[in-house]
């Protein structure tokens, strides 16, 4: 058993240049049976059955999220993807069957695709919160290998918006376009053979699903270029604003030798956000990018990090806000509470390196960036400034633990669970 691969568009003689070469790889002779007649046989079974097989694998692999570069495309063409064939031959049997390779022979993705897609899904979070956009949920579904991903965030205006996320294709070292251009499917097959019918159902999916925005989001190497914030409602006029203008390209021969239509990719209606292959190909990724209410988000500047080297608790580790420093002369004066008693900032750095999150009993709140967990003294610092009187705790329960009608009862916890990182205690 060997395999052949062979593609769409490939020639009777290509194909049977193929059955030669593996003939030689596995000693069979040509005296065995009709080369031209099995490749003449071969290549019409492969015209014939190539829309089916390839819409089914391109399908299965997607679940209608894209190819998310799971798939090589030349200029992103269904048409030239390949399909690996199993070529039987034995020297007592000389006939030639060409049958699709089953999921346990053939692997779609490959294994580094399936990680480079973690990867990218895994950035989009802090990608987003260093923007400005605070994350509430992270929801994922899979089936088989497909990943479906919704973030649902709060944008800096405060509204809550829950996004659909699709990956562009991914980015390799194997093809010399591969940096020119960044475009996503809406979905693997069309609907009653009709676009019109397929956005629409793609549209109301969402709806159902409570989805407000799509997010596509193009990775290159461990940068996020591009990031297309898109209200659901405009996604359909967006895909049609794009098709015509690639129509009008292409027909004016602006393209060269394109003849494929951008949006209608095969039967995938597809999201371009980069063409740059040609001198005017970037005028259908133009479409999208000047669409009202589209937004590049790797376009944004992104939000000082709040430093370690910034975060000063030296007199005051839970401070009330000052109204008197910002707004007009006259602004309400209130008291405040501070405590006078310099830390050492070793202390802040030892109880933050042991917390995994917040370690009040029951919360465990965390966030991945720095600044986030506040270092509470529990009897004050003036009675000790050690790792066995502090704890990090999160804003919310460190303003419990100084203003709540329970903290006094909270501190009493607090302090027995502290206590256990004390070296040694004093029995005198």
């Amino acid at each position: 058993m060997i395999q052949l691969v062979l593609t769409y568009n490939a020639t009777t003689a290509a194909t049977e240049r193929g059955i030669r070469k593996y003939m030689g790889a596995t000693g069979t002779s040509s005296d065995d049976f009709d080369v031209q007649a099995q490749a003449r046989s071969a290549q019409k079974a492969i015209s014939e059955l190539w829309r089916d097989l390839a819409s089914a694998m391109v399908d299965q692999a997607s679940r209608d999220d894209g190819l998310r570069g799971g798939v090589e495309a030349d200029d992103t063409r269904l048409e030239d993807l390949v399909i690996p064939f199993c070529v039987e031959t034995t020297e007592n049997d000389p006939t030639m069957t060409g049958t699709l390779l089953n999921e346990s022979q053939r692997a779609f993705r490959s294994k580094e695709s399936l990680a480079e897609e973690a990867v990218t899904r895994d950035a989009i979070g802090p990608f987003l919160s260093a923007r400005g956009y605070f994350v509430l949920d992270d929801h994922r579904t899979q089936t088989g290998t497909a990943v479906a991903q919704f973030l649902r965030a709060r944008a800096p205006d405060g509204q809550i918006l829950q996004m659909r996320v699709r990956l562009c294709w991914r980015r390799t070292d194997g093809r010399a376009n591969q940096r020119k251009i960044a475009a996503t499917q809406l979905r693997a097959r069309l609907i009653n053979d009709s676009w019109d019918d397929t956005l629409a159902f793609v549209v109301e999916r969402d709806r159902a699903e409570g989805n407000t925005h799509h997010l596509f989001v193009q990775r290159d190497g461990a940068k996020i270029i591009h990031a297309a914030l898109i209200p659901r409602e405009e996604l359909a006029p967006i895909w049609r604003g794009q098709r015509d203008v690639s129509a009008e390209l292409i027909a004016k021969g602006a393209l060269g030798r394109m003849s494929k239509n951008h949006a209608m990719n095969g039967s995938s209606p597809t999201i371009w956000l980069q063409d740059d292959r040609k001198a005017h190909g970037h005028e259908v990724a133009d479409v999208l990018w000047n669409w009202p209410g589209v937004v590049d988000l790797a376009k944004l500047a992104i939000a000082p990090a709040l430093s370690e080297a910034l975060i000063d608790d030296t007199y005051d580790d839970c401070p009330v806000s000052d109204p008197w420093r910002i707004g007009s002369d006259g602004a309400e004066r209130r008291p405040v509470v501070r405590s006078e008693v310099q830390r050492d900032p070793q202390v802040r750095r030892a109880v933050l390196a042991r917390a995994h999150g917040c370690e009040r009993t029951g919360c465990g709140q965390k966030q991945h960036y720095s600044g986030f967990l506040d270092v509470h003294h529990i009897l004050g610092v003036e009675k000790g400034d050690r790792v066995w009187n502090c704890v990090a705790l999160c804003p919310n329960c460190h303003r419990d633990a100084h203003y709540s009608p329970d903290a006094q009862a909270l501190n009493q916890q607090l302090l027995a669970y502290a206590e256990q990182f004390q070296p040694f205690r004093d029995h005198a």
